[in-house]
């Protein structure tokens, strides 16, 4: 539980810090709607180990406007991310189960990997990506010095999608 309210912080803190970079008040507003929607969905995460479709679509579609209207990346960088976001994680997943015979990452995750790709586009999605799977790995090493983790424990994933996310908007990567 207080991992989770962690998480959910600083997921809620990078996009808040993006907010205050944004460009203009639109933007901001969407930052910050952003922030509300990353809170809900790590929150969720964690608890049930399950993505709101409607807190990722809400992220999704709050991505994708800010692109109509000329903010972040573009339109074009931002629905390549999108995709790239999307069918990466999504062939991750698959291949994964295909091999281990089990799930290893949600689909939730993939479309959260695919907001992501619209709010930051395609260039910043590898920083997202790279951040969220950092913060995971350390996450589950502290647990695991800590004595509350074992080789079969296992993460959800949202939670640090939406920190990367943060974390590379409020460093410029959209």
């Amino acid at each position: 539980p207080s991992r989770g309210i962690v998480a959910a912080v600083a997921a809620a803190g990078a996009a808040g810090a993006a907010a205050m970079t944004a460009t203009g008040a639109a933007e901001a507003w969407a930052a910050v709607a952003l922030a509300a929607v990353l809170m809900i969905a790590a929150l969720a995460d964690l608890q049930a180990r399950l993505l709101p479709d409607e807190a990722v679509a809400a992220a999704a579609a709050l991505g994708l406007w800010r692109a109509l209207q000329g903010g972040g990346p573009g339109l074009e960088a931002a629905v390549i991310g999108g995709i790239a976001g999307w069918g990466g994680l999504w062939a991750l997943a698959t291949a994964y189960r295909a091999l281990r015979g089990r799930a290893g990452l949600g689909l939730g995750d993939a479309k959260l990997a695919g907001a992501a790709g619209l709010w930051c586009g395609w260039a910043g999605l590898p920083f997202v990506l790279l951040a969220a799977s950092l913060a995971g790995a350390i996450a589950l090493l502290a647990q695991r010095a800590l004595g509350k983790a074992d080789g079969a424990t296992r993460l959800p994933f949202g939670p640090f999608i939406a920190a990367g996310m943060g974390a590379a908007l409020v460093a410029g990567l959209d």
